[in-house]
């Protein structure tokens, strides 16, 4: 293999792959990355088995081949050279010389025939969408994953997709939860030529999503999904991500979100959020309760901690109609607040055991739960 290839274009794609990289692996071969050279392109493939990210860039050829070399290396080295186009020759399956300007490196790498494949799939659905929609959603459901929870479909994002009657657009809904707290963000999108018989739920892993969010902070205005039964398939330009779904069935999550409410109140985001903050430096570490008082006098947040001592803070908000205390992980709140975009939330329940819905006054197309707790 010998080819040459702009330096930011393969800096920006070794970027792309490092998240997907497996360092940890029984399989040394993981933390490699695998480069192929065809008649007018380079191909980098990286996969951890659950995920693969494959990206295209044009290079001049002059002999096409392959190798696998460390990821974590080929990148460090890429990052720190000059601008100036890059020489990658393997003259032999288990060495890459790399040259740029003045600086030569030689990697050791392994042939490409040991490097893993994911098994081959076949869309059975795709869904053509705005990047920025598609960000936005993404970045509005994230933070509401679970991790390592045994439930293992809580540890992904539940993509749920239907068509709208009548029409051939699609109703796409995007959903995390933890089992302490929910956030839902939905669109009406185009079909884009390809109409949706029926109603598709599927689950991405955590991971998987984070690498597509991080894909989709640049590139053109439109991506690609593709979905089929045991494969999510990311498309952005030259750069495809495949990610095996998570299997089971999802929480019947509409039952979570209330149907009906008493009491609400309308917040500034922006004080609320600096109220909650400051309140809950004095929280208990494990709990970060957080108590949200309704009263004649108006809105107060407190809490205390018999190791610390405690914090009292008043919102300048209106009296609501009923009085209620009720008790909040201070993070869950403060999570969902970072995700609104609007400048005022309104924050609905009916009593201090019952959850509460937060959306975006005056907005439709998000809406969060959060589970109370006993403070």
């Amino acid at each position: 293999m010998k080819c040459q290839i702009s330096r930011d274009e393969l800096l920006r794609a070794l970027q792309r792959l490092q998240g997907v990289v497996e360092r940890k692996s029984t399989m040394p071969i993981l933390a490699h990355i695998l480069l192929e050279a065809t008649r007018d392109e380079i191909v980098l493939f990286a996969t951890d088995l659950e995920i693969a990210i494959r990206s295209h860039l044009p290079a001049e050829i002059e002999t096409p081949g392959g190798i696998s070399v460390s990821a974590k290396k080929l990148y460090e080295i890429i990052r720190e050279l000059s601008d100036t186009p890059v020489l990658l020759e393997a003259p032999d399956a288990h060495h890459l010389q790399i040259r740029a300007g003045s600086a030569s490196f030689s990697l050791v790498g392994l042939p490409k025939e040991d490097f893993p494949s994911l098994p081959s799939t076949a869309d059975e659905w795709m869904l053509t969408l705005s990047r920025a929609v598609l960000a936005d959603m993404v970045r509005k459901t994230l933070f509401s994953v679970a991790e390592n929870d045994p439930r293992q479909v809580l540890n992904g994002v539940l993509v749920h997709a239907f068509p709208v009657a009548d029409t051939t657009d699609v109703s796409l809904f995007l959903v995390g939860t933890d089992g302490h707290r929910l956030a839902e963000s939905s669109r009406a999108c185009e079909s884009g030529g390809h109409p949706l018989n029926g109603e598709r739920k599927i689950v991405v892993p955590r991971k998987a999503m984070a690498e597509i969010r991080k894909i989709l902070d640049d590139g053109p205005e439109e991506v690609t999904l593709g979905f089929s039964r045991n494969h999510l398939s990311f498309r952005q330009d030259g750069t495809t991500l495949t990610a095996r779904l998570i299997e089971g069935a999802y929480p019947h999550y509409q039952q979570v979100i209330p149907a009906s409410t008493s009491v609400s109140i309308d917040c500034d985001r922006v004080l609320l959020q600096a109220a909650m903050r400051r309140v809950s430096i004095l929280a208990r570490e494990k709990t970060n309760a957080v108590r949200i008082s309704l009263g004649p006098a108006g809105v107060t947040l407190s809490t205390d901690n018999p190791d610390l001592g405690e914090a009292t803070e008043s919102l300048p908000i209106p009296p609501p109609s009923q009085e209620v205390t009720i008790g909040f992980n201070a993070r869950y709140i403060l999570d969902i607040l970072a995700a609104i975009d609007q400048d005022t939330v309104r924050l609905s329940f009916i009593d201090a055991l019952s959850p509460c819905l937060i959306t975006p006054s005056g907005a439709s197309g998000y809406q969060c739960v959060v589970m109370p707790m006993r403070v």
